[in-house]
């Protein structure tokens, strides 16, 4: 699988908790000139504020000293605060071992005291993250744990986007190691939560499902319907459109389905025009058509070349 897709895959949670976070941090009051005179409220502003622009430094000595202060009752600040300070904690520069378990304990605290809440389900998915992967030297990833926090998502949180988010890190658990029925239960995972997915999730799905099947079980015949349903539904990052039209296309001319090549190629050429697969494209859209001169299929025409203004 490409490394950019991984990237798609691993900065959905974070954008959905980064979203809620940025919204609540709007309820809990303005900054000031002075930290010394800023309330409560306003340093923990503060505190978000600076880890909204990746200043984890900042952050963390900022809500080390006004996260305790804030009162556990009131449930939208202490949440916000103590699961900013986690992030801030956990992703501060260099990585240490001593923040990632005060990022830990911060996050299992704060599961405990509010389990309903959406920062619960970052959290867990958080934890599952700390798991899975080498946070500072030494460090030894627990795929097993990772994996119980991720389903621990699924089934206390079961139709959110964090439970859509938990199955995709839950099958990536299955999928990197790379043995024939870990990939296929990481696709079953996958298609068993397709049907019931709202329609921004869909093309990231069935995208996943497809280069599972093409490029980790060299099933081509299995790949082609789901990179249909993805194209459909959406590509997930329609800049790297024209890479994956190129990818089915060449598995459609693979397993012999040319009409379906054809029409990957030719939406390639319409809707990107200027990628370095276009006129690759139209010379495979060509061949197909001239062995398939029933079909007419129409081929589009390349952009003009055209320099300066």
């Amino acid at each position: 699988m490409n490394c950019h897709f991984y990237r798609i895959l691993r900065s959905q949670a974070r954008s959905l908790c980064f979203g809620f976070m940025l919204g609540a941090s709007l309820l809990v009051g303005c900054g000031g000139p002075e930290a010394s005179e800023l309330s409560v409220e306003e340093q923990v502003q503060a505190g978000v504020k600076a880890l909204q622009i990746f200043d984890f430094e900042q952050s963390r000595e900022i809500l080390l000293q006004a996260q305790p202060k804030v009162d556990v009752s009131d449930e939208t600040l202490w949440t916000l605060a103590t699961y900013s300070y986690a992030l801030s904690a956990w992703h501060d520069s260099p990585p240490v071992e001593e923040n990632v378990l005060v990022a830990k304990a911060a996050l299992q605290e704060l599961i405990e005291r509010y389990p309903q809440s959406l920062y619960a389900s970052c959290a867990l998915i958080d934890l599952g993250r700390m798991a899975e992967i080498k946070d500072f030297p030494h460090d030894e990833p627990d795929v097993e744990t990772a994996r119980g926090y991720y389903r621990q998502v699924i089934q206390e949180f079961p139709d959110s986007d964090m439970a859509v988010r938990a199955t995709l890190n839950l099958a990536q658990t299955y999928a990197q190691e790379l043995e024939e029925s870990s990939v296929r239960q990481a696709i079953q995972l996958l298609e068993e939560r397709l049907p019931n997915l709202d329609s921004g999730w869909v093309g990231l799905y069935a995208q996943y499902i497809a280069q599972l099947y093409a490029f980790y079980l060299k099933d081509h015949d299995a790949a082609i319907q789901p990179y249909l349903k993805a194209v459909d539904a959406g590509l997930p990052r329609a800049s790297d459109g024209d890479v994956s039209l190129w990818q089915l296309g060449l598995l459609a001319e693979d397993v012999g389905q040319a009409m379906t090549a054809a029409r990957s190629y030719a939406k390639l050429i319409d809707a990107y025009p200027r990628s370095v697969y276009t006129t690759v494209a139209r010379q495979r859209l060509l061949a197909i058509a001239e062995q398939n001169p029933a079909a007419e299929i129409t081929i589009p025409e390349l952009p003009e070349t055209t320099f300066g203004r």
